[in-house]
């Protein structure tokens, strides 16, 4: 096999010296492609992580504020229950019970979104109105208004609160009601387990306001 001469073997070296350097680019160039490839894959992994917090925010904020609106009807409807004696209620019943209802698919909807226990407390207070709206006259007495009003500062707290979480701001101390639901107690079978509910309640809450039962 005859010898290179020089001239041929600097041509050779500077051919592969130049298909060296394509390959060298090439290689940077796939290198680039796979680091902003996984580079996008990351900035779109957390836009729609970002995206998907801020959906499930405004869903919960709205969610709340869609049910404080629906329970002030319910409000109402309970003040002219136990203080509105001539057709106070039977006059009402109707709108009460469509507000109730109304008030019960928004929750029923929004369950969801919320943890168990927070849904278990909004029931609580749907006990109170349909045991309320099942009855010609409602359990709660002109002078146990007070359970109603601890009732609605109930629900009206533990609203708060959620959208204080959600918000992420810190509860102010000493703002948390000292009112909580109990068990409802059944002592007759014939008894509605609603009503019972609503007794059991009242009947706890008569001996915590008399210093006579355990406080909550």
């Amino acid at each position: 096999m005859a010898e290179l001469t020089k001239q041929q073997t600097i041509e050779l070296e500077h051919q592969l010296q130049v298909r060296r350097i394509w390959l060298e680019k090439a290689l940077i160039g796939v290198i680039i492609f796979v680091i902003g490839f996984f580079a996008n894959r990351m900035i779109e992994s957390h836009k729609s992580g970002l995206a998907d917090k801020s959906f499930l925010f405004e869903s919960r904020v709205n969610a709340l504020l869609e049910m404080r609106r629906s329970y002030d009807n319910l409000s109402t409807h309970l003040h002219f229950s136990v203080f509105e004696k001539e057709g106070g209620l039977s006059a009402r019943r109707d709108r009460y019970l469509a507000d109730l209802i109304e008030f019960t698919k928004h929750a029923n909807q929004h369950a969801f979104l919320f943890p168990r226990r927070f849904g278990e407390s909004i029931n609580h207070h749907v006990w109170v109105h349909q045991a309320t709206v099942e009855r010609e006259e409602t359990l709660i007495k002109q002078d146990q208004w007070g359970f109603a009003v601890d009732v609605f500062q109930h629900f009206d707290e533990m609203t708060r609160t959620k959208l204080d979480d959600i918000a992420g701001d810190t509860a102010v101390p000493g703002t948390r009601s000292r009112f909580r639901f109990h068990a409802a107690k059944v002592s007759d079978p014939d008894e509605d387990v609603v009503q019972a509910f609503l007794r059991t309640n009242l009947e706890k809450w008569e001996r915590r306001i008399s210093g006579q039962g355990e406080k909550p």
